[in-house]
């Protein structure tokens, strides 16, 4: 199965500042920072994958778009908007925020107990399963809590 990069050369141009109020950044690490931030215009409270244009090409850009994109309908992975865009440093997409966080944030000292463990689980594998049969591997597995389903 081939899986088919956006081919888009030009994404809208924003100013991050006049657009978004940045809450804070969510992480850090080589290639991105996660930002929650508020869309000035909508208030609807996103994260930003802002990703560096120093260690990162407009092509690997659009892939890790994309695949986020391809597999957001699944309701273990996280949503994927149809937005993208750049400003002078960073590529940018958008997100649904997490609030409860990911899966290590979560776990006291005492675990999650057996019931949480088990529906974590059952979780993870359908996520990795749906990504798996879309042809793809998984290689920076984080987890987030989603709601129940009774």
């Amino acid at each position: 199965m081939c899986h088919l990069i956006k081919r888009l050369t030009l994404i809208g141009q924003v100013n991050l500042v006049e657009e978004y109020d940045i809450l804070q950044t969510v992480g850090e690490g080589w290639f991105a920072k996660v930002l929650l931030a508020e869309h000035r215009r909508t208030r609807a409270e996103v994260v930003l994958k802002a990703v560096s244009k120093d260690t990162t090409s407009r092509r690997e850009f659009f892939r890790e778009f994309h695949y986020s994109y391809y597999l957001s309908p699944h309701p273990a992975v996280s949503k994927t908007y149809d937005c993208a865009f750049e400003s002078e440093r960073y590529f940018f997409f958008a997100q649904e925020f997490a609030p409860f966080g990911d899966l290590t944030s979560n776990v006291g000292d005492r675990g999650l107990g057996e019931v949480y463990t088990k529906r974590v689980a059952a979780q993870i594998a359908s996520a990795l399963d749906f990504m798996h049969s879309k042809e793809l591997v998984h290689r920076d597995l984080k987890v987030r809590e989603t709601p129940a389903i009774d």
